[in-house]
């Protein structure tokens, strides 16, 4: 999930409309907006594919052979909306799970926090440059491992991460992550 603040334009009264979607008014001059809530669609590369030194977190990237669903994703957990393989062996899953959204800015905004859960370390990348890393050392490659096991409720919990604004532009975005064992 997404939160972006902005400041309301000139012709912006009662609220900013910061990524064409609903926004909720904080404070005059200022909302909240959501350009990928929770259970958004994802599309996701769960084949046991090598992508990563490959083109995969950029705008280019052409992703419509990939599955899609709604979010939370993954496999094993109730709250799962959306089950992604783990390949064929359940003694041997696949080291790392790929996953792709996107969401449109007229505007960059102040701030934006990034919500994430992660089951067990996670690589997130906003228009191709690293966001956010937890859990896993870098250099980041398909076959690393997390450095922590996320457990029980640690599985479904969202953390917090403020994104760096300048890693935005005006248009399409694109957030990539893939999720390693």
């Amino acid at each position: 999930e997404l939160a972006a603040i902005a400041a309301a334009g000139a012709s912006d009264v009662d609220h900013s409309n910061n990524t064409n979607l609903q926004s909720v008014v904080l404070a005059l001059g200022l909302a909240t907006n959501k350009p990928i809530a929770r259970h958004s669609a994802w599309r996701y590369n769960d084949k046991g594919l090598n992508l990563h030194d490959g083109p995969w977190t950029s705008a280019d990237y052409y992703d419509g052979h990939w599955g899609v669903g709604p979010g939370p994703l993954g496999y094993g957990d109730p709250w799962i909306v959306t089950t992604n393989s783990f390949g064929p062996d359940a003694n041997r899953k696949y080291p790392c799970l790929y996953y792709r959204s996107s969401f449109t800015l007229d505007e960059i905004p102040l701030s934006m926090t990034m919500l994430v859960a992660r089951d067990d370390g996670v690589a997130v990348y906003l228009n191709g440059a690293e966001a956010v890393l937890d859990s896993l050392d870098a250099p980041t490659a398909y076959t690393n491992l997390a450095t922590a096991t996320a457990s029980g409720t640690a599985e479904s919990n969202y953390v917090a991460y403020a994104v760096d604004t300048s890693l935005l532009r005006v248009g399409l975005n694109i957030v990539a992550a893939e999720v390693h064992q």
